[in-house]
Parts: C-alpha cells; sequence; structure tokens
C-alpha cells in the first residue's frame, strides 16, 4: 500500500519541462502543442536580404539558450558580437550566447519559417495565416499533464 502511495505521489508531483508552441491556426483554432526534443531551430528568410538564418536554441530549465546562429548575408539585424564559428556552405555562423524566458516569433508566407528539429522540419508557415504570432517558450507539467497536449509533431502534418 505505501509503495501505491508514493507511485501516485511522485506521479503527481514530479514535473516535467518541454518545449512548447503556441499559435492561432488557419482556422482560428488554438494551436498548443510540445516538443519532445530540447532543442530546435528556428529558420527564416530575412526580409530585407531575402537570405536564410537560422538560430539554434537548447532547452535549459525554464530558459531557451541561443548558442549560434548561421546567415546567409550580412544586413539590418545582423548580430554585432560574437565569435565567428564554422559554418554550413554558403552561411557565416556567429556564437551566441543569449538567454529568454520565451520567443515570440511572426511567421508568413514572405519569410517561410521553418522549425527544425533532429527527426523533422516544420514548416510552420503553411500551417499559419501571414502575420501570426508563434510562442515558444518551456512549460512544465505533472506527467499526465502532457497527454492533454499533441505532441507539435501531429499538429503540423
Amino acid at each position: 500500500m505505501l509503495f501505491v502511495l508514493v507511485v501516485v505521489f511522485v506521479v503527481f508531483l514530479i514535473k516535467t519541462k518541454h518545449i512548447t508552441i503556441t499559435a492561432d491556426g488557419l482556422d482560428g483554432t488554438p494551436i498548443h502543442c510540445y516538443l519532445t526534443d530540447p532543442q530546435l531551430t528556428l529558420k527564416w528568410r530575412h526580409s530585407v536580404e531575402k537570405q536564410y538564418w537560422q538560430e539554434y536554441y537548447e532547452q535549459h530549465g525554464d530558459r531557451l539558450h541561443l548558442t549560434r546562429t548561421y546567415m546567409q548575408a550580412f544586413g539590418a539585424g545582423t548580430p554585432i558580437s560574437g565569435d565567428a564559428i564554422d559554418a554550413p556552405a554558403g552561411y557565416v555562423g556567429l556564437s551566441v550566447d543569449q538567454w529568454y524566458d520565451e520567443l515570440n516569433w511572426v511567421v508568413s508566407h514572405n519569410m517561410r519559417g521553418e522549425i527544425e528539429l533532429p527527426t523533422h522540419t516544420i514548416a510552420i508557415y503553411q500551417y499559419l495565416a501571414d502575420y501570426t504570432p508563434v510562442r515558444i517558450r518551456i512549460e512544465s507539467h505533472a506527467p499526465f499533464g502532457w497527454w492533454q497536449m499533441d505532441k507539435c509533431q501531429g499538429e503540423f502534418q
């Protein structure tokens, strides 16, 4: 009996943290899903240069850590700090050390926003109306709480 009480206690009190994505879908229905991986890359086409940028984030506790950025061209909005690092062909890389409680990212068909994960890419701009804000943050739930949410892989297929 004591074992059962301990298991129930653990299930209801231990919380796990995941990166979550919240936005309004094309039909206005809210999308609120979670990623199973603690890393993601935001990729988009810059509004001025029309070249791609990539930002690499890692989950650490309740925060998102931006570790590096790859850009195909320099121009408006180019970071002014960070060391040059190796980058994929056609990109310039910069190391970054910035921490965020949440990201608010506006996507459109023009900028072609994508969320790249280790296993697949979500072309999120295809699932949202132009200029839809996307909120990316860490959420904490008891294990049974995640059953009430969809994995982002299911929301964007």
